[in-house]
């Protein structure tokens, strides 16, 4: 179960941006009380071209990822080591119910009501046998669980985790005007994929298939490579 502990920052000084069309980007920055402020910047140069490397590199680092979790999913075994715990399907429910259900108090994050950002994303992951779902947040917190049964949590304590959950969530800011309000948090239909974003407005969700992120042809591919890549790196710490 998500606990204090796992929403607890990993770091105390953090900036992420947002593009507004007027002003150009918007930094918000995450600060030692918790609060969120912005300031805002002209775009550069060296950002444009930064972000570019970062895409093709994204591009490139997301089919082997895909690939990879393809072929784990239908070898995954049901031992785990002391970080995980064995789950029922109800107690996966509860443990998902609560990881959409976090706040910004919760957080200890001060948000703008004039604003609209996301400060937690949920990708329910349909791998075919069972459904992987990953939670991650602006603090840096982050868990699995498998509808199966298991649950590796404490992810947030790994400085490569956190780091990698803040990068994911960061992104899915950019992914705002793609999803849609939602009242009902439903598991994602058979070979899709499905991402809720809490924001301080509302959940906000939206479904892709899987076989559009395996040809490349999704617009929502960048998000899915960061979320597998916070999937992977809690593995590899658990």
């Amino acid at each position: 179960m998500i606990t204090p502990k796992m929403l607890k920052p990993i770091a105390l000084n953090f900036i992420f941006t947002k593009l507004d069309r007027n002003v150009g980007v918007i930094n918000y920055i995450y600060d030692k009380q918790g609060r969120i402020r912005t300031s805002a910047l002209h775009l550069q140069e060296n950002r444009r071209a930064r972000m570019t490397i970062v895409y093709i590199g994204l591009i490139l680092l997301q089919a082997a990822v895909i690939i990879f979790f393809l072929r784990q999913s239908k070898k995954r075994s049901a031992k785990h080591d002391t970080m995980v715990t064995a789950l029922d399907e109800h107690t996966y429910s509860g443990h998902r119910s609560i990881a959409l259900q976090v706040t910004p108090a919760q957080l200890k994050l001060t948000i703008p009501a004039s604003e609209t950002l996301v400060y937690g994303v949920i990708m329910d992951w349909d791998m075919g046998d069972m459904v992987t779902t990953l939670a991650a947040y602006i603090t840096g917190a982050a868990s699995i669980c498998f509808s199966t049964g298991g649950i590796v949590t404490g992810g947030g304590k790994s400085p490569v985790v956190g780091e990698a959950a803040v990068e994911f969530v960061l992104a899915a800011q950019e992914y705002i005007e793609r999803v849609m309000p939602v009242n009902i948090t439903d598991l994602p239909a058979k070979g899709c994929v499905r991402f809720y974003f809490l924001t301080n407005n509302g959940i906000f969700g939206a479904q892709e298939q899987t076989t559009r992120f395996e040809d490349g042809s999704s617009p929502w591919l960048q998000l899915f490579a960061l979320g597998s890549v916070v999937v992977n790196e809690i593995k590899i710490v658990a």
